[in-house]
């Protein structure tokens, strides 16, 4: 997410729709001021030369070790992936900020889940950051380590976890098991929802939330850069190329269509029926 004071516009970003790297585009046009969620993926900072670090989203904490110790550490002001709803309810002036250009980006729901199926098995290393103090006086962030994060807690353990080998039967049955599976997460957060619920209806619920708002204008992925610099045309904004992140998740090279059978179809089509209808998304 970005709230850009500087050219009165809020990025939200929902799951899986290139918001990385729209974000990533927008950064060098934001102000000293402006909120930026950034990236806490370690690959994604070194990859971007630390352009895509949080900016204004920073709190210390303190945390408990096991020993009792306690550590200062960098938490989030507000997540990457908050909604609109979200922020209206996390930030305090909302309303010197209800009226700046609120934009998003929609994607077809069924290929986007696809994505998600491989994303949540393969995410890369979360880094751990610190806030280091300057002889100067001043602080910057700094990566003291890296983790990989189980996102869930399965039932049915890596059995659902997709291969570059599996056949096309094979990921018809891993895709249906994962969507199907409870949303089990590790992360505690507002947008995590209700742990009883399966993976696709939190999925849903939580694009929708992006993709349904009455005053959010919506970017397609299918047609992002063009889309983008007519949206940020009245800001002076022109995106030449588009970055690219994340792109190294979906090991196998196979069209979203081949991971669905019928009974998936269907389940994904009632869950996203308004946005598919409204934007002519076809299976």
């Amino acid at each position: 997410m970005i709230i850009s004071h500087k050219n009165k516009f809020i990025f939200f970003k929902p799951m899986k729709c290139a918001g990385s790297s729209v974000e990533l585009a927008l950064i060098p046009y934001c102000g000293d001021d402006d909120i930026i969620t950034g990236t806490g993926y370690e690959e994604e900072l070194i990859g971007s030369n630390f352009l895509y670090i949080p900016k204004n989203n920073l709190k210390i904490v303190d945390q408990i070790l096991d020993d009792g110790s306690v550590v200062n550490v960098v938490d989030p002001t507000y997540h990457t992936h908050t909604t609109p709803d979200v922020l209206r309810q996390e930030y305090e002036r909302y309303n010197e900020i209800s009226d700046y250009y609120h934009f998003s980006i929609v994607r077809n729901p069924y290929d986007a889940l696809v994505s998600y199926f491989w994303w949540a098995f393969y995410g890369p290393n979360i880094a751990k950051l610190c806030l280091e103090q300057c002889s100067d006086g001043s602080t910057r962030i700094q990566i003291v380590g890296s983790e990989k994060v189980q996102k869930y807690d399965y039932e049915l353990g890596r059995t659902i976890m997709p291969m570059v080998h599996d056949s096309e039967s094979v990921l018809r049955i891993k895709f249906q098991q994962f969507i199907e599976s409870k949303s089990n997460f590790a992360e505690k957060h507002q947008i995590c929802g209700d742990k009883n619920t399966s993976i696709l209806s939190w999925f849903a619920k939580l694009q929708n939330d992006f993709w349904c708002e009455n005053n959010v204008n919506l970017l397609k992925y299918e047609s992002l850069l063009e889309d983008l610099n007519c949206a940020c045309s009245d800001f002076n904004i022109s995106i030449s190329e588009m970055p690219r992140l994340k792109i190294k998740q979906r090991k196998a090279n196979k069209d979203y269509t081949v991971y669905y059978n019928s009974y998936t179809k269907e389940l994904v089509h009632d869950a996203f029926s308004s946005i598919i209808k409204k934007f002519n998304y076809a299976f």
